[in-house]
């Protein structure tokens, strides 16, 4: 399958050390993200060629323009999920917000696979920024939808909660301190880069990520960012660094969430060290640590 692009809005080049993130082609009056989703099992291989023609100057205008990665897609266990699934999606992207309801409550009598196929269905159409009504049964079918998902549903999940005027609202614990962190939309930034913590209490990141890309939290010991940076990008190369999040097994290493993907949220919770100074977290994902960085400033009781 050959995708092509085009766009002539970057033409005088780049400062050294300046990054520029790529999120949305132009091919005539239309404008796209860039994405991708195969529906054939095997290897698959995706090449992306920037600057073609040459427009924008540089010192080496051969080498460095194309970009290829490869990975295995896998066949779903039954057909009929994949059918579910695609049924879903087709049906919620016009249906009713009380019929998408339906749906879901309809899906309880099947498997854990087909019930999760239709949800998977559901979300991957949602439109985080609709506002439907709900009834006394309806709050009652997502309650008792919302203790099974699956974790990589989790976030979409809420959006579409939120979309029904449900509002996730997790118990306090006096004894654990919660530092709410988002990802910038297109910025490879965290909009809080320094927050205060106590040595030897319980501190939970909720790191929220509506950015169009994958970004983890990674916090490390003093001083350790170019360490742990360096050992991550060399991650990119790695058969399973996409397996491992791109997080490195390093003892500077303090705590570290998954990747999160796209509206999703993700709870880090763990213990801060005794030994007072400042913790850099940081994204793991090659490249984001230049740009995406903070610090943990850890203060005595």
């Amino acid at each position: 399958m050959n995708t092509n692009y085009i766009s002539k809005q970057l033409s005088n080049g780049i400062a050294p050390g300046e990054t520029i993130k790529l999120t949305e082609g132009n091919n005539g009056p239309w404008k796209s993200g860039f994405n991708f989703t195969s529906e054939e099992a095997g290897k698959v291989t995706i090449t992306a060629t920037i600057d073609q023609e040459n427009v924008v100057p540089e010192k080496d205008n051969n080498k460095n323009n194309t970009l290829s990665r490869s990975f295995e897609v896998k066949r779903l266990d039954k057909l009929a999920d994949f059918a579910l699934e695609r049924a879903s999606r087709g049906y919620s992207s016009y249906a009713k917000g009380d019929e998408v309801i339906n749906l879901i409550r309809a899906a309880q009598v099947l498997d854990p696979q087909g019930r999760n196929a239709i949800l998977k269905g559901i979300l991957s159409v949602w439109n985080p920024k609709r506002k439907e009504t709900l009834t006394d049964t309806g709050r009652g079918v997502l309650a008792s939808v919302k203790k099974d998902i699956p974790e990589d549903l989790n976030g979409k999940f809420n959006s579409l909660l939120e979309s029904y005027g449900v509002k996730e609202e997790t118990p306090a614990d006096p004894n654990v301190q919660v530092v709410q962190i988002k990802a910038v939309r297109e910025e490879m930034k965290y909009n809080v880069t320094e927050f205060t913590a106590i040595a030897g209490k319980t501190v939970e990141i909720v790191f929220e990520n509506p950015d169009a890309m994958q970004h983890n939290i990674v916090v490390g010991k003093p001083k350790s960012t170019a360490v742990i940076g360096a050992a991550a990008d060399k991650m990119i190369t790695a058969k399973d660094g996409a397996e491992k999040n791109y997080v490195p097994n390093l003892p500077q290493i303090v705590a570290a969430s998954p990747l999160v993907n796209p509206g999703q949220t993700f709870r880090l919770r763990f213990v801060v060290p005794d030994q007072v100074g400042d913790y850099p977290y940081i994204c793991t994902f090659p490249g984001h640590w230049r740009l995406m960085t903070g610090v943990m400033k850890v203060v005595k009781q």
